[in-house]
């Protein structure tokens, strides 16, 4: 008797625990049709997901519940491929938050834009109304929808493809043969830029025209100075001299 027992026990399909309302704000119903969907996105695509409701004094510590609830689960989830909606409520009273958590494995799954519309269209009706449960579940019937489309392109243990040599850095040695390239580069900027700044200083600060520049010794000079530069435009009469 207890060895037939055992057969149909390991005959039977054994399901991971999908809901765990703790605030027993769910109807049976309703906790049933949303492990028959995490069950079947579990077999389809191995992603697990976990509704937890509970309780608290005040709402003011809900960031660190649900991080610490999610990290609880997601680490006995393989290849962090699972998802978590976590709705504490307020003890005596209909107050309540949701956070939707997902794993690393599943980057890219789901845009921040996507999750939030989903729940403001969907998951947030049932917070404000209790009774709005066929809201909630489908919601979550609308993120499985959405996962299992990804997860049908990307299934577990596929190796990415190879990065793009073109995209990847350079590595040492290409770098050392590209330097003289480099330098060059550099250095003939730096000379048309000389260029253009002394073809500027040549240009006449009044009309634009092109200065005439000479430079002369000074004969009688016991100064310091030496030589006299004269500056001169033809086209207004511009008339400067340096002496050095």
């Amino acid at each position: 008797m207890r060895f037939c027992t055992l057969l149909l026990l390991l005959a039977s399909p054994v399901f991971a625990i999908h809901v765990e309302d703790e605030a027993r704000v769910l109807a049976q119903s309703t906790r049933q049709q949303i492990e028959t969907l995490a069950a079947g996105l579990s077999e389809s695509s191995g992603i697990q997901f976990l509704l937890k409701t509970g309780e608290a004094r005040s709402l003011s510590g809900f960031e660190q519940d649900a991080l610490s609830t999610f990290a609880g689960f997601i680490q006995k989830v393989d290849g962090a491929r699972g998802v978590m909606l976590f709705i504490q409520m307020e003890k005596g009273s209909r107050k309540g938050r949701i956070n939707f958590s997902m794993g690393s494995g599943l980057e890219g799954a789901l845009g921040r834009d996507e999750v939030r519309r989903i729940l403001d269209n969907r998951v947030l009706s049932f917070r404000q109304d209790l009774k709005q449960q066929d809201e909630l579940v489908s919601g979550i019937a609308e993120y499985f929808g959405k996962l299992e489309e990804w997860a049908a392109a990307h299934p577990p243990g596929v190796m990415l493809p190879p990065p793009d040599p073109s995209g990847a850095p350079p590595s040492p040695a290409r770098f050392l043969k590209s330097w003289p390239w480099i330098i060059g580069i550099l250095l003939a900027g730096f000379i048309i830029g000389l260029a253009l700044f002394a073809y500027g200083r040549r240009s006449c600060p009044r009309c634009g025209s092109r200065l005439t520049v000479s430079i002369k010794p000074l004969s009688h000079s016991d100064g310091r100075f030496r030589k006299i530069k004269i500056t001169k435009c033809f086209e207004c009469n511009y008339f400067r001299k340096y002496l050095f």
